[in-house]
């Protein structure tokens, strides 16, 4: 091998290995330890020109591919390696890197040529029944060939083009090209990169040039350097920008963000080096997704974000932010409705109090336990009610609670958020923060809103409510409800609170012989004190799916309707 070898490298520009196809970036070529000086090429040849000796120090994408070293050799520190572990070092020779291919070269080969040479358009003209099959000469029939091109043709119509995985190095293509694209592909608004070899951002910048009318850029899975941010020319069009995965700090993020005046939504997702927010948020960016960065500080977040009027949606899923501390008083985060915490590391229902202040125009919240329930719930179970002061995990379990503690909340998990269901989740959370802390009444200030939902209410006060002593067995643990009727005498029954809705009806149905399945119960409102007649108020009509304990707490009154005379036929 020549010296030649050398000269297909350059260090800063991305390859993948020949062999693994694993993407990399070069980082340094030269003999192993290296000699002393600050060039980053090392390299010398004898008279037959052999270059054996020489090494390309590599920093691959993922770090799990990498040597478990981040540039060094026996000590000495060779290149430098943006994640740890990621550097290896690959003995020169002919073909061991290989590079991508042109945007050019990858568009073609995906959606046909760019430009209609003459031969072409006659071929959209005439009818042709048959066509090659590779370079195999072999001709088979094919009618209607001719209008298969032509829709291939139609690049006009291209609103998207996904170029993922085609690894991507540069524009390419002639200038001829280039100012056909440029004509033919203005209705493109997404173009998809993820993947890819840029190395630069003036390269980026290259490639925008040609889509006119681009809105959205995806780059996920990159490693573009910013080094040269400063001299790139700034686009304005790009709306929305994916940058997951691609070896940036936030600091960077905040540089590339400048480039784009019209960034409206900016995905960062997954990028290790986001492990620190060291400066405030650009001010027009209404989207902003963190999801999966090693984020730790709310305060942190607080400070670099809190202060944007335009930011409105926040996705911090799978950050590992374990707390949220406490505010008096709402702080910054003037237009955020939109919150998605899908797998967060967030457990204690404290900190979901702390957030409902934090952010006050929260309408949107879509959120997740990192951690996984220890029993397995069917969606037609009914909830149970919290053991601890903690998340269970369980999004039937935690919706009711989530709902009562966030007044702002309209949308949950996706899914609307009726006035009905806001009350009774209202209602069911404070029956079980009262079951909770009856023996402990002090601990109602530390149950964000539980006291003002009991008075909004108008139900029993936690200090009124005589504790009871704990005994370890099942009678202990039932409540007892009064069964009302307009024009019957009440009466009261036993039953587990964890019990269904079905069986309470089984036994009042048997208690006064009428059948279960055509009876009707409903919630009462609390009776009025200057009404001599005591009259009944309808509530809401209890449903199946959901235990007694979500309707009923002790010593509520129960109304029943309907259920005809049972009959019992005697043969």
């Amino acid at each position: 091998m020549t010296s030649n070898a050398i000269h297909d490298y350059a260090i800063g520009h991305r390859y993948l290995h020949s062999k693994t196809r694993y993407p990399l970036t070069l980082r340094y070529i030269g003999p192993l330890p290296p000699p002393v000086g600050p060039a980053e090429v090392h390299f010398s040849t004898g008279s037959s020109g052999s270059t054996d000796t020489l090494w390309l120090g590599v920093e691959y994408d993922d770090p799990a591919h990498g040597k478990g070293h981040s540039g060094t050799y026996k000590g000495i520190q060779v290149f430098k390696c943006r994640s740890d572990g990621s550097g290896a070092f690959i003995k020169l020779s002919s073909g061991v890197l290989i590079r991508g291919q042109t945007l050019v070269q990858a568009f073609e080969e995906r959606y046909g040529g760019i430009a209609i040479d003459s031969h072409e358009a006659e071929s959209y003209e005439t009818p042709e029944r048959s066509i090659k099959l590779g370079t195999s000469g072999i001709t088979v029939e094919a009618p209607g060939m001719q209008h298969v091109k032509r829709k291939f043709g139609q690049l006009e119509k291209l609103k998207e083009v996904g170029l993922e995985g085609e690894w991507t190095d540069t524009l390419g293509g002639t200038e001829q090209q280039r100012r056909t694209m440029k004509e033919r592909l203005k209705g493109v608004r997404l173009l998809n990169l993820g993947s890819n070899l840029l190395c630069s951002w003036d390269q980026v910048g290259e490639i925008i040039s040609v889509f006119t009318g681009l809105s959205t850029l995806i780059l996920n899975h990159s490693r573009i350097s910013s080094g040269e941010i400063d001299t790139v020319t700034s686009s304005d069009i790009l709306g929305e920008l994916y940058l997951g995965d691609a070896g940036i700090s936030w600091h960077e993020a905040c540089d590339i963000a400048r480039l784009f005046p019209h960034l409206s939504a900016l995905h960062l997702n997954d990028n290790p080096l986001i492990s620190t927010l060291d400066r405030c948020l650009n001010a027009r960016i209404k989207s902003l997704s963190l999801a999966g960065c090693p984020l730790t500080n709310w305060e942190e977040i607080h400070r670099a974000l809190s202060g944007s009027l335009s930011l409105e949606s926040l996705d911090l899923s799978r950050v590992p932010i374990s707390s949220i501390p406490p505010s008096p008083h709402p702080t910054g985060f003037a237009s955020l409705n939109t919150l998605l915490l899908s797998e967060t590391s967030l457990c204690d229902w404290t900190d979901i109090d702390h957030l409902a202040v934090r952010l006050p125009q929260l309408t949107t919240l879509r959120i997740s336990s990192a951690q996984s329930t220890e029993q397995e719930v069917w969606e037609d179970s009914p909830a149970q009610p919290p053991l601890s002061s903690q998340l269970s995990g369980n999004d039937l379990q935690d919706r009711p609670f989530l709902i009562a503690k966030i007044e702002s909340l309209s949308v949950l998990n996706g899914s609307q958020i009726t006035s009905d269901e806001r009350r009774d989740a209202e209602m069911h959370y404070v029956k079980q923060v009262t079951a909770l802390i009856v023996d402990h009444p002090e601990q109602a200030v530390s149950w964000g809103r539980y006291s003002a939902l009991r008075a909004k209410h108008g139900m029993q006060d936690v200090h009124e409510l005589v504790p009871k002593a704990r005994i370890n067995d099942l009678r202990s643990k039932m409540i007892a409800l009064t069964i009302v009727h307009a024009k019957r005498d009440p009466f009261t029954i036993s039953v587990l609170p964890s019990s269904s809705t079905v069986s309470l009806k089984r036994k009042i149905a048997k208690r006064m012989d009428r059948d279960a399945n055509s009876l009707h119960l409903w919630t009462l409102a609390p009776p009025v004190e200057d009404d001599p007649l005591n009259t009944l108020v309808k509530g809401q009509e209890v449903h199946d799916g959901r235990s007694v304990e979500w309707w009923f707490s002790h010593d509520d009154r129960v109304l029943w309707t309907g259920g005809g005379v049972h009959r019992t036929v005697r043969s």
